[in-house]
C-alpha cells in the first residue's frame, strides 16, 4: 500500500531522471564524451544516486509488514534532499549556459527540472525559466516535444504550448509594449496583438489619450487578479469613477487561438459578453477557469515583483462574494506609456458603432473643415492683395495730390495777398 506523502514527488522524480538520461531525443547525459564541469557532472551523480534511493524506498513501502511509519519519514527525507538538489542543479545548469549557450546537456537538466515544475503547477516559475532558454536560443523542439508529452496533465502541457508562441513571437520581435509607472514600481506588458488585435487597439489608444494616468488598482485579491482602470481619487480622496470611455468593446475570447491565463497575464474585465471598455486586470496566479470567458490580450515582462508588492484590497468572504478590506491605502497606476507599438493605426471598435460611417463621417467633416479653412485662407489673401493694392495705390497718389494741395495753396495765398492790397488802395 502506498501513502499520499509519495504521490507529490515519486512521479516527477522519474520524469526528471528520464529526461536527464533518454532526454526523448536519444541523448545520454551519463557516459557523454563532452567536457564536464566539475560540480555540474558531481550533482548529477548525486541525483542519479538520489534517485535510486528513492526507487528502493518506493519499493519497502510495499512490503508485507514493513514499518510504514519509518518509511515514510525516511521517504519524507529523501523527497526534502531531492527539492534541495533539484535547487542546486538547476542553478549549476543556469550558471553553465551562462558561459556555453549552446551546451545541451544543460538544456535537457533544465527541462527535466521544467517538466517537474509544470506537472505540480508552478507554471510562473517554467514560464520564467522557458523565456530565459528562449534567449539563449532553445531548440524549439523541446517545448514541442513537452507540450505532448502523455505523462504530463493537461495544464502542464498548456504552460510548454505558451512557451512555444512565446519562442515564436520573441524571434519576430515586433509585439507592442507598454509601461505602467505605479506606486510600487514600473510594470512592463507585452500585447498580443495578434491574437487580440481590437482589444490590443482599444488599450493603446486609452493609453495614449492619458487614460489610465493615477488609476487605482481598486481591486486586488491574493492569489487571483489586479484590477485597474476604472477608478480613481477625487480632491477629498474619494473613489470616484468606473464609467468607463463611454463605449463598449467586443470580447475576443471566443476565438480559437485566444490566449490562456497564466501567472502575470494582463486581462479585460466586463460584466458580460461584450461589455468591455477601460477596466483589465492582471493575474497573481494561474487563472485558467477564466480562459475563454476574458479577453487575455497580454503578459507582463517586466515588473512581477512590482505586482507582488500591490497592496491588497479584497478578500473572498464565505458566501464566495468580495469583502473590502479596511484602512487599506489603494495603489495606483502613476501614468501609462506606449513604448513600442507597429506601424499602424490603433483605435478602439465600439460596440453598435458602424466604423466605416464612423470613419466616411470623420473623413467628411475633416475635408469639410480643410475646404473651409482653405476658404477663409483665399478671402484673408484676398483682403490682403486688396489692402495692399488700396496702398499701393494710394502711395502713387500721394506726390499728384500734394503737389495739387501745394497748388492750391499757393492760388489761395495768391488771392488773399490780391484781396489785402485792394483794401489798401
Amino acid at each position: 500500500m502506498r501513502f499520499g506523502l509519495t504521490h507529490c514527488f515519486r512521479a516527477p522524480t522519474r520524469w526528471l531522471n528520464q529526461w536527464l538520461l533518454i532526454a526523448t531525443f536519444g541523448f545520454m547525459v551519463a557516459g557523454s564524451a563532452m567536457a564536464q564541469d566539475a560540480t555540474f557532472e558531481d550533482l548529477k551523480k548525486q541525483w542519479q544516486t538520489l534517485e535510486t534511493k528513492l526507487g528502493e524506498k518506493e519499493a519497502e513501502l510495499d512490503v508485507e509488514g514493513a514499518d510504514l511509519e519509518k518509511i515514510q519519514k525516511e521517504y519524507s527525507g529523501l523527497i526534502g534532499e531531492a527539492e534541495t538538489l533539484i535547487e542546486k542543479l538547476e542553478s549549476a545548469a543556469y550558471a553553465k549556459l551562462k558561459t556555453e549557450p549552446t551546451n545541451q546537456e544543460c538544456v535537457r537538466t533544465l527541462m527535466g527540472i521544467l517538466l517537474n515544475d509544470a506537472q505540480n503547477g508552478r507554471d510562473a516559475k517554467v514560464l520564467s525559466a522557458g523565456d530565459e532558454l528562449i534567449k539563449s536560443g532553445i531548440n524549439s523542439q523541446y517545448f514541442e516535444i513537452a507540450s505532448k508529452s502523455d505523462r504530463l496533465s493537461i495544464a502542464a502541457r498548456e504552460i510548454f504550448d505558451e512557451l512555444i508562441i512565446r519562442q515564436t513571437e520573441a524571434i519576430k520581435n515586433d509585439l507592442p509594449r507598454v509601461k505602467f509607472k505605479t506606486t510600487q514600481g514600473d510594470i512592463v506588458l507585452e500585447l498580443f496583438e495578434n491574437e487580440a488585435p481590437e482589444t490590443v487597439g482599444n488599450f493603446i489608444s486609452l493609453v495614449k489619450s492619458g487614460w489610465y494616468s493615477n488609476k487605482l488598482f481598486h481591486r486586488v485579491i491574493e492569489d487571483f487578479m489586479a484590477q485597474t482602470g476604472g477608478f480613481e481619487l477625487d480632491e477629498n480622496g474619494e473613489q470616484i469613477g468606473g464609467k468607463g470611455p463611454g463605449y463598449e468593446i467586443e470580447c475576443e475570447c471566443y476565438k480559437p487561438d485566444t490566449r490562456q491565463h497564466f501567472t502575470g497575464s494582463l486581462s479585460m474585465a466586463h460584466r458580460g459578453k461584450d461589455t468591455g471598455g477601460s477596466q483589465l486586470f492582471l493575474t497573481l496566479q494561474r487563472t485558467g477557469f477564466l480562459d475563454g470567458k476574458h479577453t487575455c490580450f497580454g503578459r507582463v515582462i517586466e515588473g512581477s515583483r512590482t505586482l507582488e508588492l500591490l497592496a491588497r484590497t479584497h478578500t473572498t468572504g464565505p458566501d464566495g462574494r468580495d469583502v473590502e478590506l479596511p484602512g487599506v491605502t489603494k495603489d495606483k497606476i502613476v501614468s501609462a506609456e506606449v513604448i513600442r507599438k507597429r506601424d499602424h493605426r490603433y483605435r478602439p471598435n465600439k460596440v453598435g458603432v458602424d466604423e466605416a460611417a464612423e470613419d466616411a463621417a470623420a473623413e467628411k467633416a475633416k475635408a469639410e473643415k480643410a475646404a473651409a479653412e482653405k476658404a477663409e485662407r483665399e478671402k484673408k489673401m484676398e483682403e490682403e492683395k486688396a489692402a495692399a493694392d488700396a496702398k499701393k495705390k494710394a502711395d502713387k497718389e500721394a506726390p499728384e495730390k500734394e503737389a495739387k494741395q501745394n497748388a492750391g495753396d499757393a492760388k489761395v495765398d495768391k488771392a488773399d495777398k490780391q484781396d489785402g492790397e485792394s483794401d489798401k488802395e
